[in-house]
């Protein structure tokens, strides 16, 4: 499984470019603000990197407007773009999905993969989006949402995102299975990974949680759970030398768990 690590914009070389895995995210509101993050990603682009565009969702608590989403695509040379999903809501995300694929889809410059994020307020409604977004044949990535609040809500294991994509696929019966992203993961992650990784069709995910427990200076130890510390970390912020080097071997951690 192959991790994308978001990172600030000042680290992005630093970070991203010397990395045996060539698949980096960042969020479209950060892109359409920033000309210098729009060079950025393009240059990943052209070094081969294979660049994921989310639409904002799980940052702002908003997806952003579609024909923005488009232009921020564009913008970077995309190759897998997160369609416009709606928190905790399968019925409007699946009509947000198909609306973005009938009047935008058209609309980008080049030909772009199309993650469909499974939405829910309970475990019935979401496995039925997850369903419903495979009978999309436009979408060839399925998305996990990083904030399923039906699951932290009644958490008693860190692997409950695990344990329900594991029972989901259980279901498959007459469906084939797509290449699934794991958005986002809290500051223990690497341990969610870790399970992750087992399951075959997971072939990817993303986190900023090694840079931002860098920034609060902590170097990771792979057994131990970083539960109190936030994952969130500013498009702007400037990480030391010191953690820098923090940063860099956090990301191994997290590489080496999602093996």
């Amino acid at each position: 499984m192959d991790i994308a690590v978001i990172t600030p914009k000042a680290h992005i070389k630093q970070l991203l470019l010397n990395r045996d895995v060539k698949i980096q995210m960042t969020i479209a509101d950060r892109i359409l603000e920033d000309q210098e993050l729009i060079r950025e990603y393009k240059n990943l682009h052209d070094l081969g990197h294979n660049i994921i565009l989310d639409n904002g969702a799980s940052y702002t608590g908003k997806s952003i407007d579609s024909t923005l989403l488009v232009e921020a695509a564009n913008n970077i040379n995309a190759n897998i773009l997160v369609l416009p999903d709606s928190m905790d809501n399968a019925s409007e995300t699946i009509k947000k999905s198909k609306h973005f694929i009938k009047y935008h889809l058209s609309l980008l410059s080049r030909k772009i993969k199309l993650m469909g994020v499974v939405q829910g307020k309970n475990e019935d409604e979401w496995i039925s989006c997850f369903f419903e977004l495979l009978k999309l044949p436009e979408i060839n990535i399925i998305g996990l949402g990083g904030s399923i609040k039906f699951l932290v809500k009644n958490r008693v294991s860190r692997f409950k995102r695990v344990d329900l994509l594991n029972k989901t696929l259980s279901k498959l019966g007459k469906y084939n299975v797509i290449p699934i992203h794991i958005l986002g993961a809290a500051s223990s992650g690497h341990i969610e990974f870790r399970e992750f990784a087992k399951i075959e069709c997971v072939l990817s995910a993303d986190t900023a949680a090694p840079v931002a427990l860098a920034f609060n200076n902590i170097k990771m130890d792979a057994s131990k759970s970083y539960d109190n510390y936030t994952t969130k970390i500013d498009n702007y912020s400037i990480l030391n030398e010191h953690q820098l080097l923090m940063a860099k071997y956090n990301i191994s951690v997290f590489d080496e768990m999602a093996k």
